[in-house]
């Protein structure tokens, strides 16, 4: 059901924006794709964590809260790297007849989205877990009735030159309605969920990725990790990947 939302592109940007727009998403897509490899990892060696602490609520809550920060911090750290690093690498790799301004910026805005989608998608991974399958199933399919309306009016309503963009914004927006009922769901069948330093380190990891549009003095937004919270929140993260890493070994050896 989730993999429905790809037929989007087909269906919508390209029949309202044309083949131009589909390959600045296409590019975007690639280079977001390229960085998620690291929040994948985490999330896949998490797993067995949630299974393990499964009847006991408030420690999976915190180890969701965990693996949430440490996708976000891998995957956020190395976005903001990438983006930055395009406006130097892009152009000698693409030439000139790319918009690399445009493809960053939808990077920028489909990297957003991603780091929303793995504080939230920790909660998801927990209710395939505790067995909560048909409502994972229900959500996916309010997904997919928000997915195409949203794409559709923010990708028609954006100029040309930003409809690429305005898919993406699209695309994100129809994403809240199901993480507000993820929040409802965790509360409800796990305890009240925690976000903590993580909401904050997506602000900053934010800030910082869009400094090539707003201006360099964005990236003060990575002071966040300065913080004695922040520190702490790390030594945490690498706590659990080694819990983590431990646990997959003893699975594999059973």
């Amino acid at each position: 059901m989730y993999e429905l939302r790809r037929f989007g592109v087909p269906i919508v940007l390209l029949p309202l924006a044309g083949e131009r727009a589909v390959g600045y998403y296409a590019l975007a897509e690639r280079l977001v794709g390229s960085v998620t490899f690291i929040s994948t990892a985490i999330a896949q060696l998490s797993v067995p964590i949630y299974a393990k602490l499964q009847g006991r609520s408030a420690d999976l809550l915190r180890a969701i809260y965990l693996s949430a920060q440490a996708q976000l911090l891998g995957f956020g750290g190395v976005a903001v790297v990438v983006i930055m690093l395009g406006q130097i690498v892009l152009p000698r790799l693409l030439g000139q007849q790319w918009d690399i301004q445009m493809v960053l910026l939808t990077t920028a805005v489909y990297t957003l989205h991603m780091m929303l989608f793995v504080i939230f998608g920790a909660q998801a991974q927990a209710m395939y877990v505790i067995r909560r399958t048909s409502f994972m199933l229900w959500l996916n399919m309010l997904l997919i009735i928000c997915l195409f309306p949203c794409i559709w009016l923010f990708t028609w309503l954006v100029p040309a030159p930003y409809k690429p963009v305005g898919y993406m914004l699209g695309y994100m927006l129809a994403h809240q309605p199901n993480h507000v009922l993820l929040h409802r769901a965790t509360n409800r069948w796990l305890g009240k969920p925690i976000y903590g330093m993580n909401l904050i380190w997506a602000t900053g990891l934010g800030a910082a990725m869009f400094a090539p549009f707003t201006g360099y003095w964005s990236l003060l937004g990575l002071l966040v990790f300065l913080h004695p919270a922040s520190l702490h929140a790390t030594r945490e993260i690498v706590g659990l990947l080694r819990e983590a890493r431990g646990a997959k070994s003893g699975a594999v050896q059973e």
